[in-house]
């Protein structure tokens, strides 16, 4: 399920968008220079730590109902959590919140699809057996989307507190 939905989501929303209106008015990126600074990949890997230890939280959390719910409620946190983060880091450098909404029909059209697929999955008996998952309760969808945001908050903290411009220095 992740490989054939979280990563055509994350290569839509990054292929095909168009570049900054002044990208062409920027001088040319230094030949020497790695093509992903260090700073975006502890960023990155600092994110997706916060999402699995959300997802294992979550997971652990709802044990107690059953192993299957609890795979339900991890599943969330983590498709939820790949959406918020795959917005986040179309906004690169600048606040998240202030990024102009994706411009590409195919990306709302995925990302729609793909959050569509959470409880249709989740309902549907032969796919939910074959994922051993179930559905969950209203309040656990709740609790599993403010877990799934944590990857992206820090973003905003860390702006708040100049996390991000140690990170990149």
């Amino acid at each position: 399920w992740l490989e054939m939905i979280v990563h055509p989501v994350s290569a839509l929303a990054f292929e095909g968008e168009p570049g900054p209106a002044d990208l062409m008015k920027r001088l040319p990126r230094d030949p020497r220079a790695p093509l992903i600074r260090r700073a975006h990949v502890i960023r990155s890997a600092f994110s997706g730590a916060l999402l699995t230890i959300a997802a294992l939280v979550e997971y652990a959390a709802r044990l107690d109902r059953g192993e299957t719910y609890a795979r339900a409620a991890a599943m969330v946190v983590v498709i939820l959590g790949s959406l918020f983060l795959m917005w986040a880091e179309l906004a690169g450098d600048r606040p998240w919140w202030r990024t102009p909404p994706p411009a590409r029909v195919a990306f709302w059209v995925v990302s729609v699809l793909v959050a569509a697929s959470l409880p249709l999955f989740m309902t549907v008996g032969p796919i939910a057996a074959l994922l051993r998952i179930e559905p969950i309760t209203t309040r656990d969808w709740a609790i599993a989307g403010l877990l799934a945001i944590l990857p992206v908050l820090w973003r905003v903290v860390g702006t708040d507190i100049g996390l991000q411009r140690c990170l990149s220095e």
